[in-house]
C-alpha cells in the first residue's frame, strides 16, 4: 500500500500501489494512470481502486467482499466469483477465494496483500 489505512472521507494513497494475483498465474496489476482511486476506507468499507467498480470491496464488518474489473489497475475481477465470504476478527481478517486457491489478508487495517493457500 502507499498510504497506511485510515477512515478518510475520500480516496487517499499514491499510484505507487498495485493489485496482483497469483492463480492461474502470477500477474502484477500496477497503477494505470486512468484515475487516482487508490485506496478508500470510510465507516461502510474499505476498498482499493475505483472508477465503474473495486479492485476489491471489503465490508465495515470484514464480513464479505467483492472483487470486479477495475479502471484504476485495469485490472480483472482478482476472484472467479465476483462475491466472496471473509473469515476472522477485525484485527486480521482473512477473505478466502477458495477456487483461486487466493485469499485477502487485511492484518491491522495496514494492508490488503494477496497470499497462495496453503
Amino acid at each position: 500500500m502507499s498510504s497506511a489505512w485510515r477512515v478518510h472521507d475520500s480516496y487517499f494513497g499514491l499510484g505507487t500501489c498495485f493489485v496482483f494475483t497469483l492463480q492461474p498465474s502470477f500477474k502484477v496489476f500496477p497503477a494505470s494512470g486512468s484515475n487516482q482511486f487508490f485506496q478508500l476506507a470510510n465507516n461502510s468499507a474499505m476498498a482499493l481502486g475505483g472508477g465503474d467498480n473495486f479492485a476489491i470491496w471489503i465490508d465495515e464488518a470484514l464480513r464479505k467482499g467483492t472483487s470486479k474489473h477495475c479502471d484504476t489497475f485495469a485490472s480483472p475481477s482478482l476472484s472467479s466469483e465476483e462475491e466472496f465470504r471473509c473469515n476472522g476478527s477485525n484485527r486480521a481478517a482473512h477473505a478466502t477465494l477458495m477456487d483461486k486457491g487466493t485469499y485477502v489478508s487485511i492484518r491491522d487495517c495496514a494492508a490488503v496483500e494477496t497470499h497462495l493457500c496453503a
